[in-house]
């Protein structure tokens, strides 16, 4: 929480702020994703690719540039996206992820520390049932 609010709504509340958290995050997904990039070679054969809280959508351009068949759909809140620029093969949806997540072969979500705790109980479930259903509001995974 920051001043009463989920951290990553705070920034639409102050465009100070904002900027520098998109700086970090821009520079943060660069390091990261550049490494993941040299070495893994999975997102071969994906047509369509969603990341989920993409920011300015600079890890699914950086995807997309190395993979120019995908089509890339960068999902953020609507706060986030009225700021990002354009890439080749990137749309740019906004919306809210407890309410509904656009349609892809695959789901990309960059882990931060809010989404640890919700990854850890997916993790429990699969290896107790081998399967998951989850449903939170109108958002259904298998």
């Amino acid at each position: 929480m920051v001043h009463g609010t989920h951290a990553f709504h705070y920034p639409s509340l102050d465009s100070r702020f904002n900027k520098v958290f998109n700086t970090a995050m821009i520079n943060h997904t660069k390091i990261v994703m550049n490494k993941v990039l040299e070495s893994y070679n999975g997102f071969e054969g994906i047509k369509r690719l969603v990341d989920v809280g993409g920011g300015l959508g600079v890890n699914i351009h950086l995807i997309t540039s190395k993979y120019p068949n995908i089509h890339g759909i960068n999902f953020d809140l609507p706060h986030v996206i009225q700021h990002v620029p354009s890439y080749l093969g990137v749309e740019h949806v906004g919306g809210d992820m407890f309410e509904s997540v656009p349609k892809g072969d695959v789901i990309l979500m960059k882990v931060s520390e809010y989404e640890y705790e919700l990854l850890f109980m997916v993790y429990w479930i699969i290896r107790r049932t081998n399967k998951l259903f989850f449903k939170q509001k109108n958002v259904e995974i298998f």
